[in-house]
């Protein structure tokens, strides 16, 4: 299991003292108490000020001593790893000192005194400032790593460096519309040139100290989804401070799983941001924390230090928080020598395209808005599935451990990306299309046995139920988002559509959206085409969007439904009428490890019209009847244990069942075979 890892955030901007009262022994003790086995602290911060003494750099003006070096030196003589952050493309004594350095966005360049400046990387800025320092740092402190942030450094920027080099390379002008001749070729030259940056700033560490952990905020995760470009050895993520805590940590965690790298997911320890010591609940923290240890991952805690580089009660109280929560995790985690392995049932697919854009016109913005990624992973685990997240270049290596794929609205694949995918429907596997039909150089999938009408045909659709004895009289479930006809090429129709009752496409029933009609329509819903051994399954909604703007709950026992017929079998199932609740299964021959996460329970600030609402979640959160569906892989289990102790179970269809409430944040279950 992971070990416990801190981080400390140090902005600061000119008036504040810094290291006028130390306590690195007392910090010490409190990191060894409570095993923490690495620290992250700060270099250099986006105010641009360092935290050491610097030949190159702008050493913060009201710090006696090294703030920094004090506490990287106590940390390694006691045996605690030690990562240093870097502010990477924002530095506002840089940008205030030197004007050529700064960012040009379409409206200009925006320096502030005694505060943030976005900085271009691009420019001698790095030459002449980022790497001396980079070099000060390995050289002269024991540093196990690098933490760089921010990746808006990647951005679109129109200072003279950015302008010249894309003219010289392509006679073309930086666009600054949509429809502007060179977007396409501006969006490459971005990605390229931000991609070789990268490498050279890794390379550049890894030749002064091999072997040494490099990160890039952001990059190689769901916001920048690709292989991490070489020199850089290990995923990092920090998500928003406000919004579902436990769920970001879930929903990354859930991708991190799938990847061959070292993953640490942040979450801070503040009610709302940094400059905040009011701390957050208990139960917020062990939400977050276990939603990330029970994947495999590393939660790391952003926190901060007090100015007089110590620590705050409120951080000793949380790494305690957080360190008793690991202890308890540990004891039912599988031990490191016991060769299991994460066993999802399904494996969904996020595009690269769908954060980018199809010519990667949206690379460095870090945006997830045309993903939808969040509506896709909370309905699949609202559902109970047993899943885990992949991209492009991790899909190879994971498609064959899962029982069936999921392409969500995903509307362009590499020639690469089609064979992999192809090869595993011809091979026995399952794959299920939802929301549009892929194109691979231009033209779309032919092996889905369906072609789609250009034009929608209507805005919002009804889906039937299943089975209406089961959904307490509700006999149509609600999907939003532009529905096309399919005319079928070879697939057999599973279900039609039913449209809103007299609208048309851009109609609305007033001032909302209307009943469905009486009748299903002739167009279809679902369809199923063999391929080879295996099945290609095709949905004509966008759900996983729609869930995501909406979350319409009537699409949770519809998707559940759907899922039983393509997949009849899974090997973890966790049926919960609340949703919410999160089933993560482990595995070797000789056992099987579900962790139970419940996400339930969080409450949100009141602000009408912002979106950056601010979660809390008390204890004791609401209690709630669940079912666990475990393959009884053809045999009885021997043993069926909670948290240590033996707990009832029941056989049917193959099946172990097991009754029990979500009435925790976390459980853990062994059944032994």
């Amino acid at each position: 299991m992971e070990p416990l890892a801190w981080f400390f955030d140090f902005h600061s901007t000119k008036n504040i003292r810094i290291n006028h009262d130390p306590d690195i022994p007392g910090m010490i003790e409190v990191f060894k108490k409570n095993k923490v086995k690495e620290v992250f602290s700060f270099t250099k911060c986006h105010v641009g000020f360092a935290y050491y003494p610097t030949k190159f750099g702008t050493a913060h003006p009201q710090m006696k001593g090294d703030a920094f070096g004090d506490v990287c030196k106590a940390c390694k003589d006691a045996g605690i790893e030690f990562t240093a952050y870097y502010s990477f493309g924002i530095d506002g004594e840089a940008g205030r000192n030197n004007k050529e350095w700064l960012q040009v966005k379409p409206d200009g360049h925006h320096v502030w005194d005694d505060w943030y400046a976005y900085v271009c990387p691009f420019t001698s800025y790095t030459e002449e400032l980022m790497l001396p320092m980079l070099d000060e740092i390995v050289t002269n402190y024991p540093v196990d790593g690098l933490f760089f942030d921010t990746m808006g450094a990647l951005s679109t920027c129109y200072c003279d460096c950015c302008k010249k080099a894309f003219k010289a390379e392509t006679g073309l002008d930086i666009p600054r519309e949509d429809c502007d001749p060179g977007q396409k070729e501006y969006a490459h030259f971005k990605y390229e040139r931000g991609i070789k940056l990268l490498q050279r700033v890794a390379n550049f560490l890894q030749k002064r100290k091999p072997g040494i952990k490099v990160g890039f905020n952001q990059v190689g995760t769901l916001r920048y989804p690709e292989k991490l470009p070489e020199g850089i050895n290990y995923l990092t993520l920090d998500f928003h401070t406000f919004g579902p805590q436990s769920m970001q940590g879930s929903l990354y965690s859930a991708f991190a799983s799938t990847t061959s790298y070292p993953s640490d997911i942040m979450n801070t320890t503040f009610n709302q941001g940094w400059g905040d010591w009011t701390p957050r609940t208990a139960a917020s923290l062990e939400q977050f924390a276990a939603s990330v240890w029970i994947r495999g991952c590393r939660p790391h805690f952003g926190d901060r230090l007090r100015p007089e580089n110590r620590l705050d009660k409120i951080t000793e109280r949380s790494i305690g928080i957080i360190a008793d929560v690991r202890d308890r995790l540990e004891k039912e985690y599988p031990a490191d020598n016991e060769d299991v392995a994460l066993a999802p049932d399904i494996l969904v697919f996020a595009s690269k395209y769908k954060v980018y854009g199809d010519d990667y016109e949206r690379f460095g913005e870090g945006n997830l808005t045309e993903l939808c990624i969040e509506g896709i992973h909370r309905l699949h685990l609202d559902v109970g599935a047993n899943f885990t997240i992949t991209t492009d270049d991790y899909l190879a290596e994971n498609i064959n451990k899962s029982k069936l794929l999921v392409m969500p609205e995903v509307t362009k694949l590499d020639i690469k990306t089609e064979k992999i995918i192809k090869d595993y429907v011809e091979n026995g596997g399952k794959v299920l299309f939802a929301g549009s039909i892929p194109k691979v150089k231009g033209k779309a999938l032919d092996w889905l046995g369906i072609e789609k009408e250009k034009e929608p045909w209507q805005d919002h659709i009804y889906m039937p139920v299943w089975n209406k004895e089961d959904n307490e009289g509700i006999d149509t479930v609600l999907v939003r988002g532009d529905f096309h006809k399919l005319k079928l090429t070879g697939a057999e129709k599973i279900t039609s559509a039913i449209k809103p009752y007299d609208c048309i496409h851009g109609l609305k029933f007033g001032w909302g959206i209307g009943p469905a009609s009486r009748e299903e329509s002739e167009y279809p819903l679902i369809t199923k085409m063999k391929l080879g051994k295996g099945e290609v399954w095709y949905l004509e909604a966008n759900i996983f969007s729609d869930y995501n703007e909406n979350a319409n709950w009537t699409q949770i026992s519809w998707y559940r439904r759907l899922l039983e017929q393509v997949i009849p079998s899974p090997s973890l199932r966790i049926i919960s009428e609340a949703g919410t609740v999160e089933g993560v299964l482990h595995e070797n021959k000789e056992s099987s490890w579900i962790f139970i996460m419940n996400h339930g329970g969080e409450q949100y600030s009141n602000n009408p019209g912002n979106q950056q609402k601010w979660a809390r979640t008390f204890e004791p959160l609401p209690a709630f009847p669940i079912r666990i569906e475990l393959a009884a892989k053809n045999q009885n289990p021997k043993n069926v244990s909670s948290m240590g102790k033996t707990i009832e179970y029941s056989l049917k269809n193959g099946k172990v069942i097991i009754k029990m409430k979500a009435d925790a944040i976390w459980k853990a279950l062994k059944i032994d075979w």
